[in-house]
């Protein structure tokens, strides 16, 4: 029916973006705000899909989100803190916010830093960062960081990153426990895996302290 467009990615396979007609069907019959990707700019497609495919399993938990997309748009609380921008956003009881960074590639140490920089600024404080509100009005304020990696080997320099942190006492145990970690594995045509969830602190940097 035309609604459904598709696109031949570099890496072999396909991605499938809205068409006008299927976003103008979306909106009229379901009231999703969906625009057309007909013009869309790929970009680092796995990248996006490997957030997107963590964002449905929140999504179906009954979290609130908001995509790299939407975010790039300007349809989120926040676009930039710290001169950072999120790769995606989710909303728990409360409005407390979960900051999603999604690890594809190497990242320089210099960007590693900015993220970890970003979390020992806002995570464990006394007081909260306030980032927004909710469609409803609601107060957000910026609680925790995900740190969801398409591979252990992306996730393991990050983790790095956050542990050299820890033993110059800029980072606190506290900080670390409020970063969550998963792998998600997406293959070349953006099927997801199956996702390994833990925690940067107890899961991760504790374990090999103790070991």
């Amino acid at each position: 029916d035309k609604l459904v467009l598709v696109r031949a990615l570099p890496q072999g396979g396909d991605v499938y973006l809205l068409s006008i007609k299927g976003a103008r069907i979306l909106n009229e019959t379901t009231g999703v705000k969906a625009s057309s990707g007909q013009s869309l700019a790929l970009g680092n497609v796995q990248h996006r899909a490997c957030g997107n495919w963590f964002l449905i399993a929140q999504a179906q938990a009954g979290q609130a989100i908001w995509t790299e997309h939407e975010i790039a748009s300007g349809r989120a609380p926040i676009q930039t803190l710290n001169g950072k921008t999120p790769d995606a956003l989710v909303v728990h009881d409360g409005g407390l916010l979960t900051w999603v960074e999604v690890e594809n590639t190497w990242k320089n140490r210099l960007r590693r830093q900015a993220v970890v920089d970003l979390a020992t600024r806002h995570l464990a404080r006394e007081k909260m960062t306030p980032v927004g509100n909710d469609a409803s009005g609601i107060d957000l304020y910026l609680a925790r960081l995900a740190v969801v990696a398409t591979s252990p080997d992306s996730l393991r320099s990050m983790a790095a990153t956050f542990q050299e942190s820890h033993r110059l006492q800029m980072a606190s145990e506290a900080c670390l426990a409020s970063v969550d970690v998963a792998v998600l594995p997406v293959s070349p045509s953006l099927v997801a895996g199956e996702i390994t969830t833990g925690n940067l602190w107890w899961d991760v940097v504790q374990p090999h302290s103790l070991g």
